[in-house]
């Protein structure tokens, strides 16, 4: 006779068993599911191609925002950009890829520079080294113009020395992690600014660029997709 006939008998073993392995199950498959996430945000190396239909274009973006070009501006076009290897590449660039551009609106872009290769960049490879606990990148634009450039370990902080900043083809490059976004703020050899944000999402290449100018009346902000990865 049960004096208690409300209370429950203790689930067995058994079913105890199960629960906890049904438990541990599910807490695995959430890590593996994260780590892979996190593995692939970071996962940057590769050959990328523009998606048009998903992208800024930039003759829009660009309309109207550009200065009257003063003779004081051009004089600046050529500053500082240092002779040999980079200047020789920026001509080949031109050479393949601005020169055959018929259309006015593309033409205007010129103006601005060295920021142009990041403005009309069609195709993209990326490579990743990590060597002492130094990752390095490699970008290379419409396989014509190399970049190469450091991640600071400290992120968006600059030292006396500024031992952070990476030399290469179009200037100075700060590159850093913001979580798993890849950050680059660069000044050119010609005097602009941009800063370009890169992330992965759903296997695709999302490259963010904010461009500040002498040349322009207000920020302008180009948004790229990048998709049809091929493993280098």
């Amino acid at each position: 006779m049960k004096l208690f006939h409300f209370v429950k008998p203790n689930r067995p073993l058994r079913n105890r068993i199960k629960l906890s392995l049904e438990i541990f199950t599910i807490l695995f498959f959430c890590s593996f599911h994260y780590f892979c996430f996190a593995v692939q945000t970071n996962n940057f190396a590769g050959h990328w191609k523009l998606d048009p239909k998903q992208s800024t274009k930039p003759e829009d973006e660009f309309k109207g925002k550009l200065r009257t070009l003063a003779l004081k501006w051009k004089a600046r076009e050529d500053k500082g950009l240092p002779d040999g290897p980079y200047r020789e590449r920026l001509a080949d660039y031109q050479k393949q890829h601005l020169d055959s551009q018929k259309r006015k609106s593309a033409r205007n872009l010129k103006r601005l520079g060295l920021l142009l290769p990041l403005i009309n960049c069609q195709s993209l490879q990326i490579k990743k080294t990590i060597t002492d606990n130094v990752t390095q990148f490699i970008f290379i634009y419409d396989n014509v113009l190399e970049r190469k450039f450091t991640i600071s370990n400290t992120g968006r902080m600059f030292s006396a020395k500024g031992n952070e900043l990476s030399k290469n083809i179009f200037g100075y490059t700060l590159a850093y992690f913001d979580e798993n976004k890849l950050i680059l703020e660069t000044d050119t050899y010609d005097g602009h600014r941009v800063k370009e944000e890169i992330s992965i999402y759903a296997n695709r290449l999302k490259y963010q660029q904010i461009f500040d100018s002498f040349v322009l009346t207000k920020t302008v902000t180009i948004d790229k997709l990048f998709a049809e990865k091929t493993m280098l």
